[in-house]
């Protein structure tokens, strides 16, 4: 069990949290921890709860009430099922929080029935007292549920709807200094409802929006449209989409299809070179060759460009010289060693 706040950082779009374990009695057991998700995990974890989580959580409710059937005795088995759970959501940060949340929930019933006298709880199992604590869990498992509905919908809805503009939930917080500022982390420990509430005001109060990526269709949020979200593999896409927009653009480009068919020409005359192994001496005599030749073309092009003329044969042919020019200086090498 642990103690859990929440503070949420709008300008890296991030919600850091600290957690720590803590005792039935609420006394620390280790050093505070501190956890950080994005807006975007908000995103996935949400979609997942909803997909599958909440069946797990009411079968956790069920195996808490059994126990809630017991006397002081602390039965291991109730502990190794919560840790199972516990690792079946590790990477979801915020259904560790809703089963922590349910787990504080148990112990607080369950020490309420152990201030009566345990030989009555242990023998009236179906005591009034214990019915109640069984329906505080059930209830616990119905308010968490409507609390992620409620950001499933703001979510589903892009934040642009009705928000509540005030928060009932009882909370605990935690002022700390951080970073040259104080900092206020709001509580996780009895409700799910204060997280959802103060992060769909502060989307809902800011410039980030919710945006659909085009390639995996899920939703990101950004203060501007980037069609795709921070996936790894849509950023890849992404990049693939750029290098074939550029490549577009350059074969359109007129001016841009002079200097790439003379460098393509050439780079064909180095490999040759390279191919006969000649001497570093002569490859750099090449490329210094080459450098002056490619300099006169980009000149002529770029003065062509400035002025927008379109290419006619004074600019081809001084492309043309320059081709046979470094033709000139290959045939050179090669009647070196092959001569």
């Amino acid at each position: 069990m642990k103690k859990i706040f929440f503070y949420i950082d709008r300008t890296n779009k991030q919600i850091r949290f600290i957690h720590y374990p803590i005792d039935r009695k609420s006394q620390l057991i280790e050093w505070e921890q501190h956890s950080t998700i994005s807006f975007d995990d908000i995103l996935i974890m949400t979609e997942e709860m909803n997909r599958s989580f909440f069946s797990d959580l009411q079968t956790i409710c069920e195996r808490l009430q059994y126990y809630l059937d017991f006397g002081k005795q602390k039965y291991p088995a109730c502990e190794k099922e919560l840790s199972e759970y516990r690792s079946k959501y590790e990477n979801n940060f915020l259904a560790l929080v809703l089963i922590n949340i349910l787990e504080t929930e148990y112990w607080a019933q369950r020490d309420r029935l152990l201030s009566w006298d345990p030989a009555i709880i242990v023998t009236a199992i179906f005591n009034t007292n214990i019915k109640r604590a069984k329906k505080a869990l059930t209830k616990k498992v119905q308010e968490l549920k409507v609390a992620v509905d409620k950001l499933a919908l703001y979510i589903e809805k892009d934040f642009e709807c009705y928000i509540e503009q005030t928060m009932t939930a009882k909370t605990e917080i935690i002022a700390t200094f951080e970073c040259g500022e104080d900092r206020v982390y709001m509580g996780l420990n009895d409700s799910f409802e204060p997280l959802v509430y103060f992060f769909s005001r502060k989307i809902q109060n800011s410039n980030i929006n919710l945006y659909r990526c085009v390639n995996c269709g899920r939703k990101y949020f950004h203060t501007s449209d980037r069609v795709y979200c921070g996936r790894e593999e849509c950023q890849h896409v992404k990049l693939l989409e750029y290098n074939r927009n550029l490549r577009e653009t350059r074969k359109q480009d007129v001016y841009r299809n002079l200097i790439d068919s003379y460098n393509t020409y050439v780079r064909q005359l180095k490999r040759k070179l390279t191919l006969m192994r000649i001497e570093q001496s002569d490859m750099q005599q090449f490329e210094k060759e080459q450098e002056q030749c490619a300099a006169v073309i980009r000149e002529a092009v770029s003065d062509y460009r400035e002025q927008k003329k379109p290419v006619d044969d004074d600019l081809n042919a001084i492309v043309q010289e320059n081709r046979h020019r470094m033709k000139e200086v290959t045939d050179r090498i090669t009647e070196k060693y092959f001569g």
